[in-house]
Formats: structure tokens, sequence, C-alpha cells
């Protein structure tokens, strides 16, 4: 069972921090405006958050800032895309974004009976009750099995938005978790996850 998603990813021509992804993501926010890009920023309205997968996604890839975009996020990137000048401020800094590369294709999702390796960066796996519940635990095999049971949750979730609804069984394992920073999104301090 194999299902297809575009995929667009842009990396500009500056550099950022880490922690100024959500500044770049404010940004490019202001740039194209709130009313009318829910995907740039996943609210209905100023208060409502929007439950579902991030069809426009933030990131720093290679010290750049980036967006990768995912099926209805290509058409709606046009946004920013559709501006001459692509200068914006990422926190107190103002910047004249050019693009480094931009990658366009089309990835495919499937369920085979092999177990695949991948690195995991950075994953922000706690809301605030799981964080909780994670701290409660004793063993650090507990934690893993919490963290693998929501990844697990995450990775349904993130299907069923792209349209693809997983009939099979997933399995994932966790088999060393590298790194835990902590880390302030939205005035929240939340646990990052660096994982194999």
């Amino acid at each position: 069972m194999e299902h297809k998603v575009r995929l667009l990813r842009i990396q500009f021509n500056t550099q950022i921090k880490h922690y100024e992804i959500e500044l770049f993501r404010r940004g490019v926010i202001n740039k194209v405006g709130y009313e009318g890009n829910t995907l740039f920023h996943n609210h209905l309205g100023k208060a409502d958050f929007l439950y579902q997968y991030p069809f426009i996604q933030y990131k720093q890839i290679h010290q750049q800032p980036s967006i990768v975009c995912l099926e209805q996020g290509v058409e709606a990137i046009h946004s920013l895309l559709a501006f001459s000048c692509w200068d914006l401020n990422i926190g107190q800094r103002k910047v004249n974004l050019t693009i480094a590369r931009l990658d366009m294709k089309e990835e495919v999702l499937s369920i085979d009976n092999q177990q695949h390796f991948y690195k995991v960066l950075n994953w922000l796996a706690l809301n605030k009750t799981r964080q909780k519940e994670y701290q409660e635990l004793t063993s650090d095999q507990e934690k893993i099995v919490l963290l693998e049971s929501i990844l697990i949750g995450n990775i349904l979730s993130m299907s069923k938005s792209l349209g693809w609804f997983v009939d099979s069984q997933i399995a994932v394992n966790i088999h060393e978790i590298e790194h835990i920073a902590e880390v302030n999104i939205k005035g929240q301090k939340q646990l990052a996850f660096t994982l194999k």
C-alpha cells in the first residue's frame, strides 16, 4: 500500500540559530499576512488552534532558515513567493532572503515488513499532560515505551492528515535517546528529543 505526497523544500541564503526558528516563522507570517493564510500559522482566528498536521513547516537546515511544504502547502507557499522582495524580520534582525536551494519532489509513503533506521532531531513529543506523565516515570524503559507510543500516534495522525489511512500495524523501536534539550516554545518549556 503506497501513497504519494508532494513535498517542496526551500532553504534561504542566510543563517539562523535553532532558537530563531520561531522568530523566522513569525517573520514569514507577518510578510504574507495573517488573514486567509491559515496554513502558515495553523490558527483559526487569533485564539483557536487548527488541530491538523502542519502543511507548512519552519526549520533550520544546515543553519539556514527553511520551509518545508506538503500537499496543499505547496500551493499556499505562493503567497510568499509572489513577493518581489523577501525582506522580513527575524526577531530584531532585518534580513533579505534569497533562495539557496529549492527542491520539489514526490515522496512515496509505504509500509513494509522491514525495519528502517531513522534519526529524529529535536522532536517535541510531549504536550503539558504527557510531559508530567513522562517526568513521573521512574525507569528509562518506561519513558521509552511512552515515547514510542506517542511517535506511533504522530505517524498515524500525519498519515491521516495527508489522506493516507494506514490499516497495518506500525512498530517503533527507540534504540537510543541521544540528547534531550529543554527549549522554550511560546513561553512554555518543552523537552526536545534527538533519537535513533
